[in-house]
């Protein structure tokens, strides 16, 4: 898979309390606390996201693809500048109004520190490692604005000025430079020409990029055209993948699927499918069912077990002007100047995001991924199967790219229309 970004910023720095720049009391009481308080408000907004967009018009008969590590990143960020009703909002979305903005401060640190790019690591340098996770945030203002002091020695690396004022296309082209050359040119163009003018104050932008490498990798000798049942009424020929392995597998009746792990070398990143039955509307179902408990439940209850495998090989690039979307969700302040106090970063009156750019790249092959429900089939084992299943995705599912060193929903989507996705049909990749 293979990476994605908005144009919310976000950027690595090691977190170091300064005297009173984030509230009246910057000290942490608990970093455990902290950051499972903000991680379980990552996986609700995630899932939350997923489902809107899912079942909005964003996706009709588009194969859904995003990264909401990329987004929620982007909008940790935005809440070190929130104060006020604003920040009591985004706190609330979050679901971090039980700790301190600190501590959320804190415990974002301890999560992208861990993606940051390898020390040293430039841009355009050869990765020769099976798996890359680059993860990185900037935040661009006008040189006009006058940023708090403190934030300029707490965000050292993230922090950078631009002149919008008089030079905006210059502004957004290196924006979309920094972007393409940390997602290896996979996510171009990002900002439009003309989303930025001589009006704009800032910019606050997250890349992630992840290229990984699969454990067990699928033989190209065994991938052959197979047909792909949108429904029963529409399908179509796909290059379908295929190997036989022990794989963690595990049966949901709360999310009403199968569910599969396919990790990458290293097993700290892996794929979770999720496979409803071949009935018209099965997916709807397992998507209206997901929520953090659910999805957690799922995983930790899965075990090895052989089976035949059968995925399609498709590559997707998505688009999506989120605020609206965001909005919906409880972000709505960040977009009405009439309301947004972001008075965090600067004392400036009516500081505002007007735009949430987000675009995303995936591709699945034989080597591994770059970026970038009906009951009634649904059977409730206890025990064991003593013989080999078959795990075919030949109809509509959803996976899950999940980081479980950091716990982090790096990707999210769905392959339900073959036709909207390239499908490497007659051709090598």
């Amino acid at each position: 898979m293979r990476l994605l970004l908005s144009t919310f910023v976000v950027l690595s720095v090691v977190f170091t309390a300064r005297s009173q720049c984030l509230s009246e009391d910057d000290s942490i009481s608990n970093i455990t606390v902290a950051r499972d308080a903000y991680v379980r408000g990552a996986h609700d907004f995630s899932l939350r996201l997923f489902q809107s967009l899912y079942f909005g018009a964003e996706t009709e008969q588009r194969n859904l693809f995003f990264s909401p590590h990329s987004l929620w990143s982007a909008l940790t960020l935005a809440y070190i500048g929130a104060e006020g009703v604003t920040k009591e909002a985004m706190a609330e979305a979050m679901g971090v109004t039980n700790i301190t903005k600190a501590e959320v401060v804190a415990a974002f640190r301890d999560i992208t520190d861990k993606d940051r790019p390898a020390e040293g690591w430039q841009p355009g340098d050869p990765e020769e490692r099976p798996n890359t996770l680059r993860v990185a945030n900037r935040l661009y203002f006008d040189r006009t604005e006058n940023i708090r002091e403190c934030l300029k020695e707490l965000l050292p690396g993230e922090l950078e000025l631009l002149d919008f004022l008089h030079a905006s296309e210059e502004a957004r082209l290196s924006i979309n430079s920094w972007v393409e050359t940390l997602t290896a040119d996979r996510i171009q163009d990002l900002i439009p020409s003309g989303a930025v003018d001589a009006r704009t104050r800032i910019v606050l932008a997250n890349a992630a990029y992840f290229k990984g490498t699969w454990l067990s990798k699928f033989k190209p000798q065994d991938t052959g055209l197979e047909l792909f049942y949108s429904s029963d009424k529409d399908f179509t020929f796909v290059n379908m993948m295929s190997q036989k392995g022990k794989f963690n597998f595990m049966v949901s009746e709360e999310l009403q699927a199968h569910i599969l792990e396919l990790p990458y070398l290293g097993k700290n990143v892996t794929m979770y499918v999720l496979l409803p039955p071949f009935v018209d509307g099965a997916l709807d179902h397992t998507v209206q069912k997901l929520t953090p408990e659910n999805f957690q439940s799922a995983i930790r209850r899965m075990y090895p077990v052989e089976i035949r495998l059968k995925v399609p090989k498709f590559r997707v690039e998505e688009n999506y002007e989120m605020s609206e979307k965001l909005s919906e969700l409880g972000f709505e302040n960040l977009f009405n100047a009439s309301y947004s106090d972001l008075s965090g970063f600067s004392n400036s009156a009516g500081l505002a995001l007007d735009a949430a750019l987000h675009k995303s790249f995936l591709e699945i092959n034989e080597e591994g991924a770059e970026a970038a429900a009906a009951t009634a089939l649904i059977i409730n084992r206890s025990g064991r199967p003593k013989r080999p299943r078959q795990f075919i995705c030949n109809h509509p599912f959803m996976y899950v790219i999940y980081d479980k060193q950091t716990q982090s929903m790096l990707f999210m989507g769905t392959f339900e229309h073959p036709n909207a996705a390239s499908l490497f049909l007659g051709k090598k990749v």
